[in-house]
């Protein structure tokens, strides 16, 4: 039970620290109407009164969320299964791990005052193209993307969330949830989108998150929108801080056949 225990605990210490960033987000792009990403939140954060404490905060709380991600990709959490489609969102669950891992390091590099100007997705792309291959995986990687956001569309749709969810959590949860996913959704497969049109030489302008909500900005309803989401979905990840248990059965049996084995 130590081990579960150690496992919410993770869970938590993301859930807060991404809700942080995202309810951030939301709230700088309804108040600016432009482009935001998660680094234009950080940078932003380093300029506030002990904002230096707050990203080594923040870093703290997404190191956790990306262990507690490797976990439950590895445990199943989920039930996803073994089966070819369950491995690939296991396989995502892992991804997202290591998305949420880097960003902690670009927020403790920018507590620390040691962050770097560049150019961030796009200068990663453009080093990908010097490689054998490059174009293709670079496309490969935006396909990649696009399918991790149809993936939020689809939690969106089950809500398979609420099985982290204590029964004690508010009522709207499941809704700003929905909403969250979404708009999460929606902003993945617009990055997809111009990694892959990059990758084809379709589009030679900026990749990433900032340049996906920039982009949205010219439509002002759905800009609106998706920008509410995602402040939405910060306040979902704040009430999974404090509301995520694990209860799968199946989940506790595996962890207590680890600590057996160990």
């Amino acid at each position: 039970m130590q081990r579960i225990a150690q496992l919410e605990t993770f869970a938590r210490l993301g859930y807060a620290a991404r809700g942080i960033v995202y309810l951030l987000l939301g709230y700088f792009a309804l108040s600016s109407g432009g482009g935001e990403g998660t680094s234009t939140v950080i940078e932003r954060l380093r300029d506030v009164p002990a904002g230096g404490l707050l990203l080594i905060a923040i870093a703290v709380g997404l190191v956790g969320y990306g262990l507690f991600r490797l976990y439950s990709g590895w445990l199943d959490l989920n039930g996803d299964g073994n089966d070819p489609g369950g491995l690939f969102k296991r396989f995502g669950q892992a991804a997202s791990a290591v998305t949420h891992l880097a960003l902690a390091y670009f927020a403790a590099k920018t507590a620390m005052g040691l962050e770097e100007s560049g150019g961030g997705a796009r200068e990663a792309a453009e080093t990908a193209f010097t490689f054998p291959g490059g174009a293709l995986a670079v496309g490969l990687a935006g396909a990649l993307i696009v399918v991790a956001g149809l993936g939020n569309f689809l939690e969106a749709w089950k809500t398979t969330f609420r099985r982290l969810l204590d029964a004690q959590a508010p009522g709207w949860t499941c809704h700003a949830g929905r909403a969250g996913y979404a708009a999460r959704g929606a902003v993945f497969v617009m990055i997809g989108w111009q990694v892959i049109a990059y990758a084809a030489g379709l589009d030679d302008g900026r990749i990433g998150m900032e340049s996906a909500m920039a982009e949205l900005s010219r439509r002002e309803w759905l800009f609106t929108a998706i920008a509410t989401g995602l402040a939405l979905f910060g306040l979902f990840s704040l009430v999974m801080a404090a509301f995520a248990r694990i209860r799968d059965e199946n989940v506790l049996e595996r962890l207590k056949a680890e600590i057996r084995r160990r």
